[in-house]
């Protein structure tokens, strides 16, 4: 998990920093109404992919890890090759109803017909990314993603200087799309080809995986309103294309920052299905509250630093007609201080199929987010929307970690060392606040709070030790390996634990 961790920690944060180059760029070419319709045309295409991968490619990821873990690799094969099949077709249709849209009226018509090429595209794409991750073969799954992703920068900037607009967005999309999914399939023939050959599975594994996938696809239903900027819907509809360009940019923000801490949620429902399928329920308990306290630990300091710096940071880099999505940001950041926990408990409850318990959940959100979008996006505009978002998350999963903490029962929290961690967020977040006010909303002090809240951590956590000597000295030789950036981590890492603690400052 921690090597998954890794590479995902790489693959959702250097993604994270092309968008952001994307996104500034964008902003100064299109302005806020250009931004705000390319967001919303982006947005309808992540909603099609959504709904046209539904719970597919998730399944086969949990089922895929725990038949490897049950030594069934032949009838995990098996369910792969007939996802395929399903899911060709729905490629099919979320493809052709985008690029509908676009003949039919909606404009830009070319830049509609370019994104139903790519979301057809990226619907394939998700096959043989599950059975990577299913696998856990983090690194094939990450670095195509990786490289077409930085290709792809340069590439929409050229088109953007050259007044391609809107559509240069889209047209470099369907050729992302169209390489990773070449790429990845034939990382994905390499897993198959280590595999038995297929086997059929037995009727009664048949029914789970039906009603697995069933349940899964109301669940990614409902998390489409709950989880993504469903509330765009409202926007486009009640405000202006500004207020939707000020929305997007400030959930991408918050989404960004929450990268870092999810990577260990997003390693966690294979490695618990693999788990699952060996029998090894011990190791489940141990690694879930790990990755408790491993986010209490990381993701504070990172809400604090936000919270202090961010919407300087968003009027510096997108300009001042975009100073308004710093008020958006601060009320998406609540949730945050949690959003890592509950992602991680939704994965374990995912691979431990309390999906029922998860669409019961979700309906709730539902009602909730909808309700308050409504009543609040026509009076606050973008504010009105995040505080439906901020809601919705809260009431979708903050039951979800108290279920999974009661299925993995007793607590086991640090309370002390949570405690000293807190208090040192609200330190670094003080800091980067006092610099920011010391020398102004500009770049010397955008970037001399970043600095000092930094500088601060990496001096202050080894006297504040907010983590225990077991999570530490177990961290510290998870890492272990070759090369100096990995010996750095280690040494840094070790720091943490108090004096005396047998193989800190190794």
């Amino acid at each position: 998990m921690v090597t998954g961790g890794l590479w995902s920690v790489l693959g959702g944060a250097l993604p994270q920093v092309q968008l952001l180059v994307l996104s500034v760029v964008a902003a100064r070419f299109l302005g806020p109404d250009g931004m705000g319709r390319q967001s919303f045309i982006a947005f309808v295409s992540i909603s099609a992919v959504m709904v046209a991968t539904a719970g597919f490619p998730s399944s086969i990821s949990r089922f895929v890890g725990e038949l490897l873990g049950a030594r069934e690799g032949g009838v995990a094969l098996g369910l792969y090759r007939w996802t395929w099949r399903v899911e060709a077709v729905a490629a099919a249709i979320a493809a052709a109803s985008l690029v509908a849209l676009g003949l039919l009226g909606s404009r830009p018509a070319l830049a509609w017909v370019l994104v139903g090429v790519a979301s057809g595209l990226a619907v394939l794409l998700s096959v043989p990314q599950a059975l990577l991750t299913g696998a856990q073969r983090w690194r094939e799954a990450t670095v195509v993603g990786l490289v077409t992703g930085i290709a792809a920068v340069p590439a929409t900037i050229a088109l953007l200087a050259l007044g391609a607009g809107i559509t240069g967005f889209f047209a470099v999309e369907v050729v992302v799309f169209a390489v990773s999914l070449a790429w990845t399939s034939r990382l994905a023939r390499g897993v198959a080809a280590h595999l038995p050959a297929p086997e059929r599975a037995s009727p009664e594994l048949r029914r789970r995986f039906l009603g697995f996938a069933g349940m899964s696809t109301a669940n990614v239903l409902i998390q489409y309103v709950v989880w993504t900027r469903s509330e765009l819907l409202v926007l486009n509809h009640v405000s202006a294309d500004a207020q939707i360009a000020l929305y997007s940019i400030a959930f991408a923000t918050m989404a960004g920052l929450a990268r870092i801490p999810e990577a260990i949620a997003r390693v966690t429902m294979p490695a618990v299905a693999t788990l699952i399928g060996a029998g090894e329920l011990h190791r489940v308990r141990a690694g879930y509250w790990r990755a408790i306290r491993l986010l209490l630990f990381m993701t504070p300091p990172v809400v604090a630093g936000a919270a202090f710096t961010g919407p300087a940071l968003i009027s510096l880099a997108y300009g001042d007609d975009f100073s308004g999505a710093g008020k958006v940001l601060i009320v998406l950041l609540g949730p945050l201080l949690v959003l890592p926990l509950i992602t991680t408990s939704n994965a374990l409850l995912f691979a431990f199929a309390r999906l029922r318990f998860l669409l019961t959940m979700g309906i709730v959100a539902t009602v909730v987010d909808v309700t308050l979008a409504i009543l609040l996006i026509p009076r606050f505009d973008a504010v009105g929307a995040a505080i439906a978002n901020a809601a919705a998350q809260l009431t979708a999963g903050l039951p979800t970690l108290w279920l999974a903490a009661r299925l993995n029962a007793p607590v086991d929290i640090a309370w002390r060392p949570l405690l000293r961690g807190l208090i040192l967020a609200l330190a670094v977040g003080g800091v980067a606040g006092a610099t920011l006010l010391g020398l102004g909303h500009g770049l010397p002090g955008v970037l001399g709070a970043v600095l000092a809240g930094l500088l601060l951590f990496v001096l202050l956590a080894p006297v504040a030790r907010p983590l225990p000597p077991s999570d530490v000295l177990w961290l510290a030789a998870a890492l272990e390996g070759e090369g100096p950036l990995r010996r750095t981590f280690v040494r840094a890492v070790r720091r943490l634990a108090p004096p005396g603690v047998p193989g800190e400052g190794a």
